[in-house]
């Protein structure tokens, strides 16, 4: 794989993926010009997302499974390893504004 340039949190997955106008500009335009195998996700946002969906807290209008699945073509799915399991509590939070 390439050099990783973004790693999307989940929120700004789940703004790019139903085009959400709380997706700020500048997060909409890095993720518009970075070649996609440069943007990824970590699995377990995925697993948040589902979480986020069955306890109601997030809907969607049309099939989750299916508009995920197409913002899915356009990132990769980075496994979580120990060594970020460990290190990603002490991280600041890098946000776009």
């Amino acid at each position: 794989m390439s050099r990783l340039k973004y790693l999307l949190d989940t929120h700004a997955f789940l703004w790019a993926a139903t085009d959400d106008d709380r997706l700020s500009n500048k997060a909409a335009r890095a993720i518009s010009t970075t070649p996609y195998e440069k943007l990824a996700i970590a699995d377990v946002t995925l697993q948040e997302i589902g979480l986020l969906l069955h306890s109601g807290r997030i809907s969607f209008k049309g099939s989750p499974v299916a508009i995920l699945a197409g913002m899915l073509d356009y990132v990769t799915v980075l496994p979580i390893t120990l060594e970020i399991a460990m290190a990603a509590p002490g991280l600041e939070h890098f946000r776009f504004r």
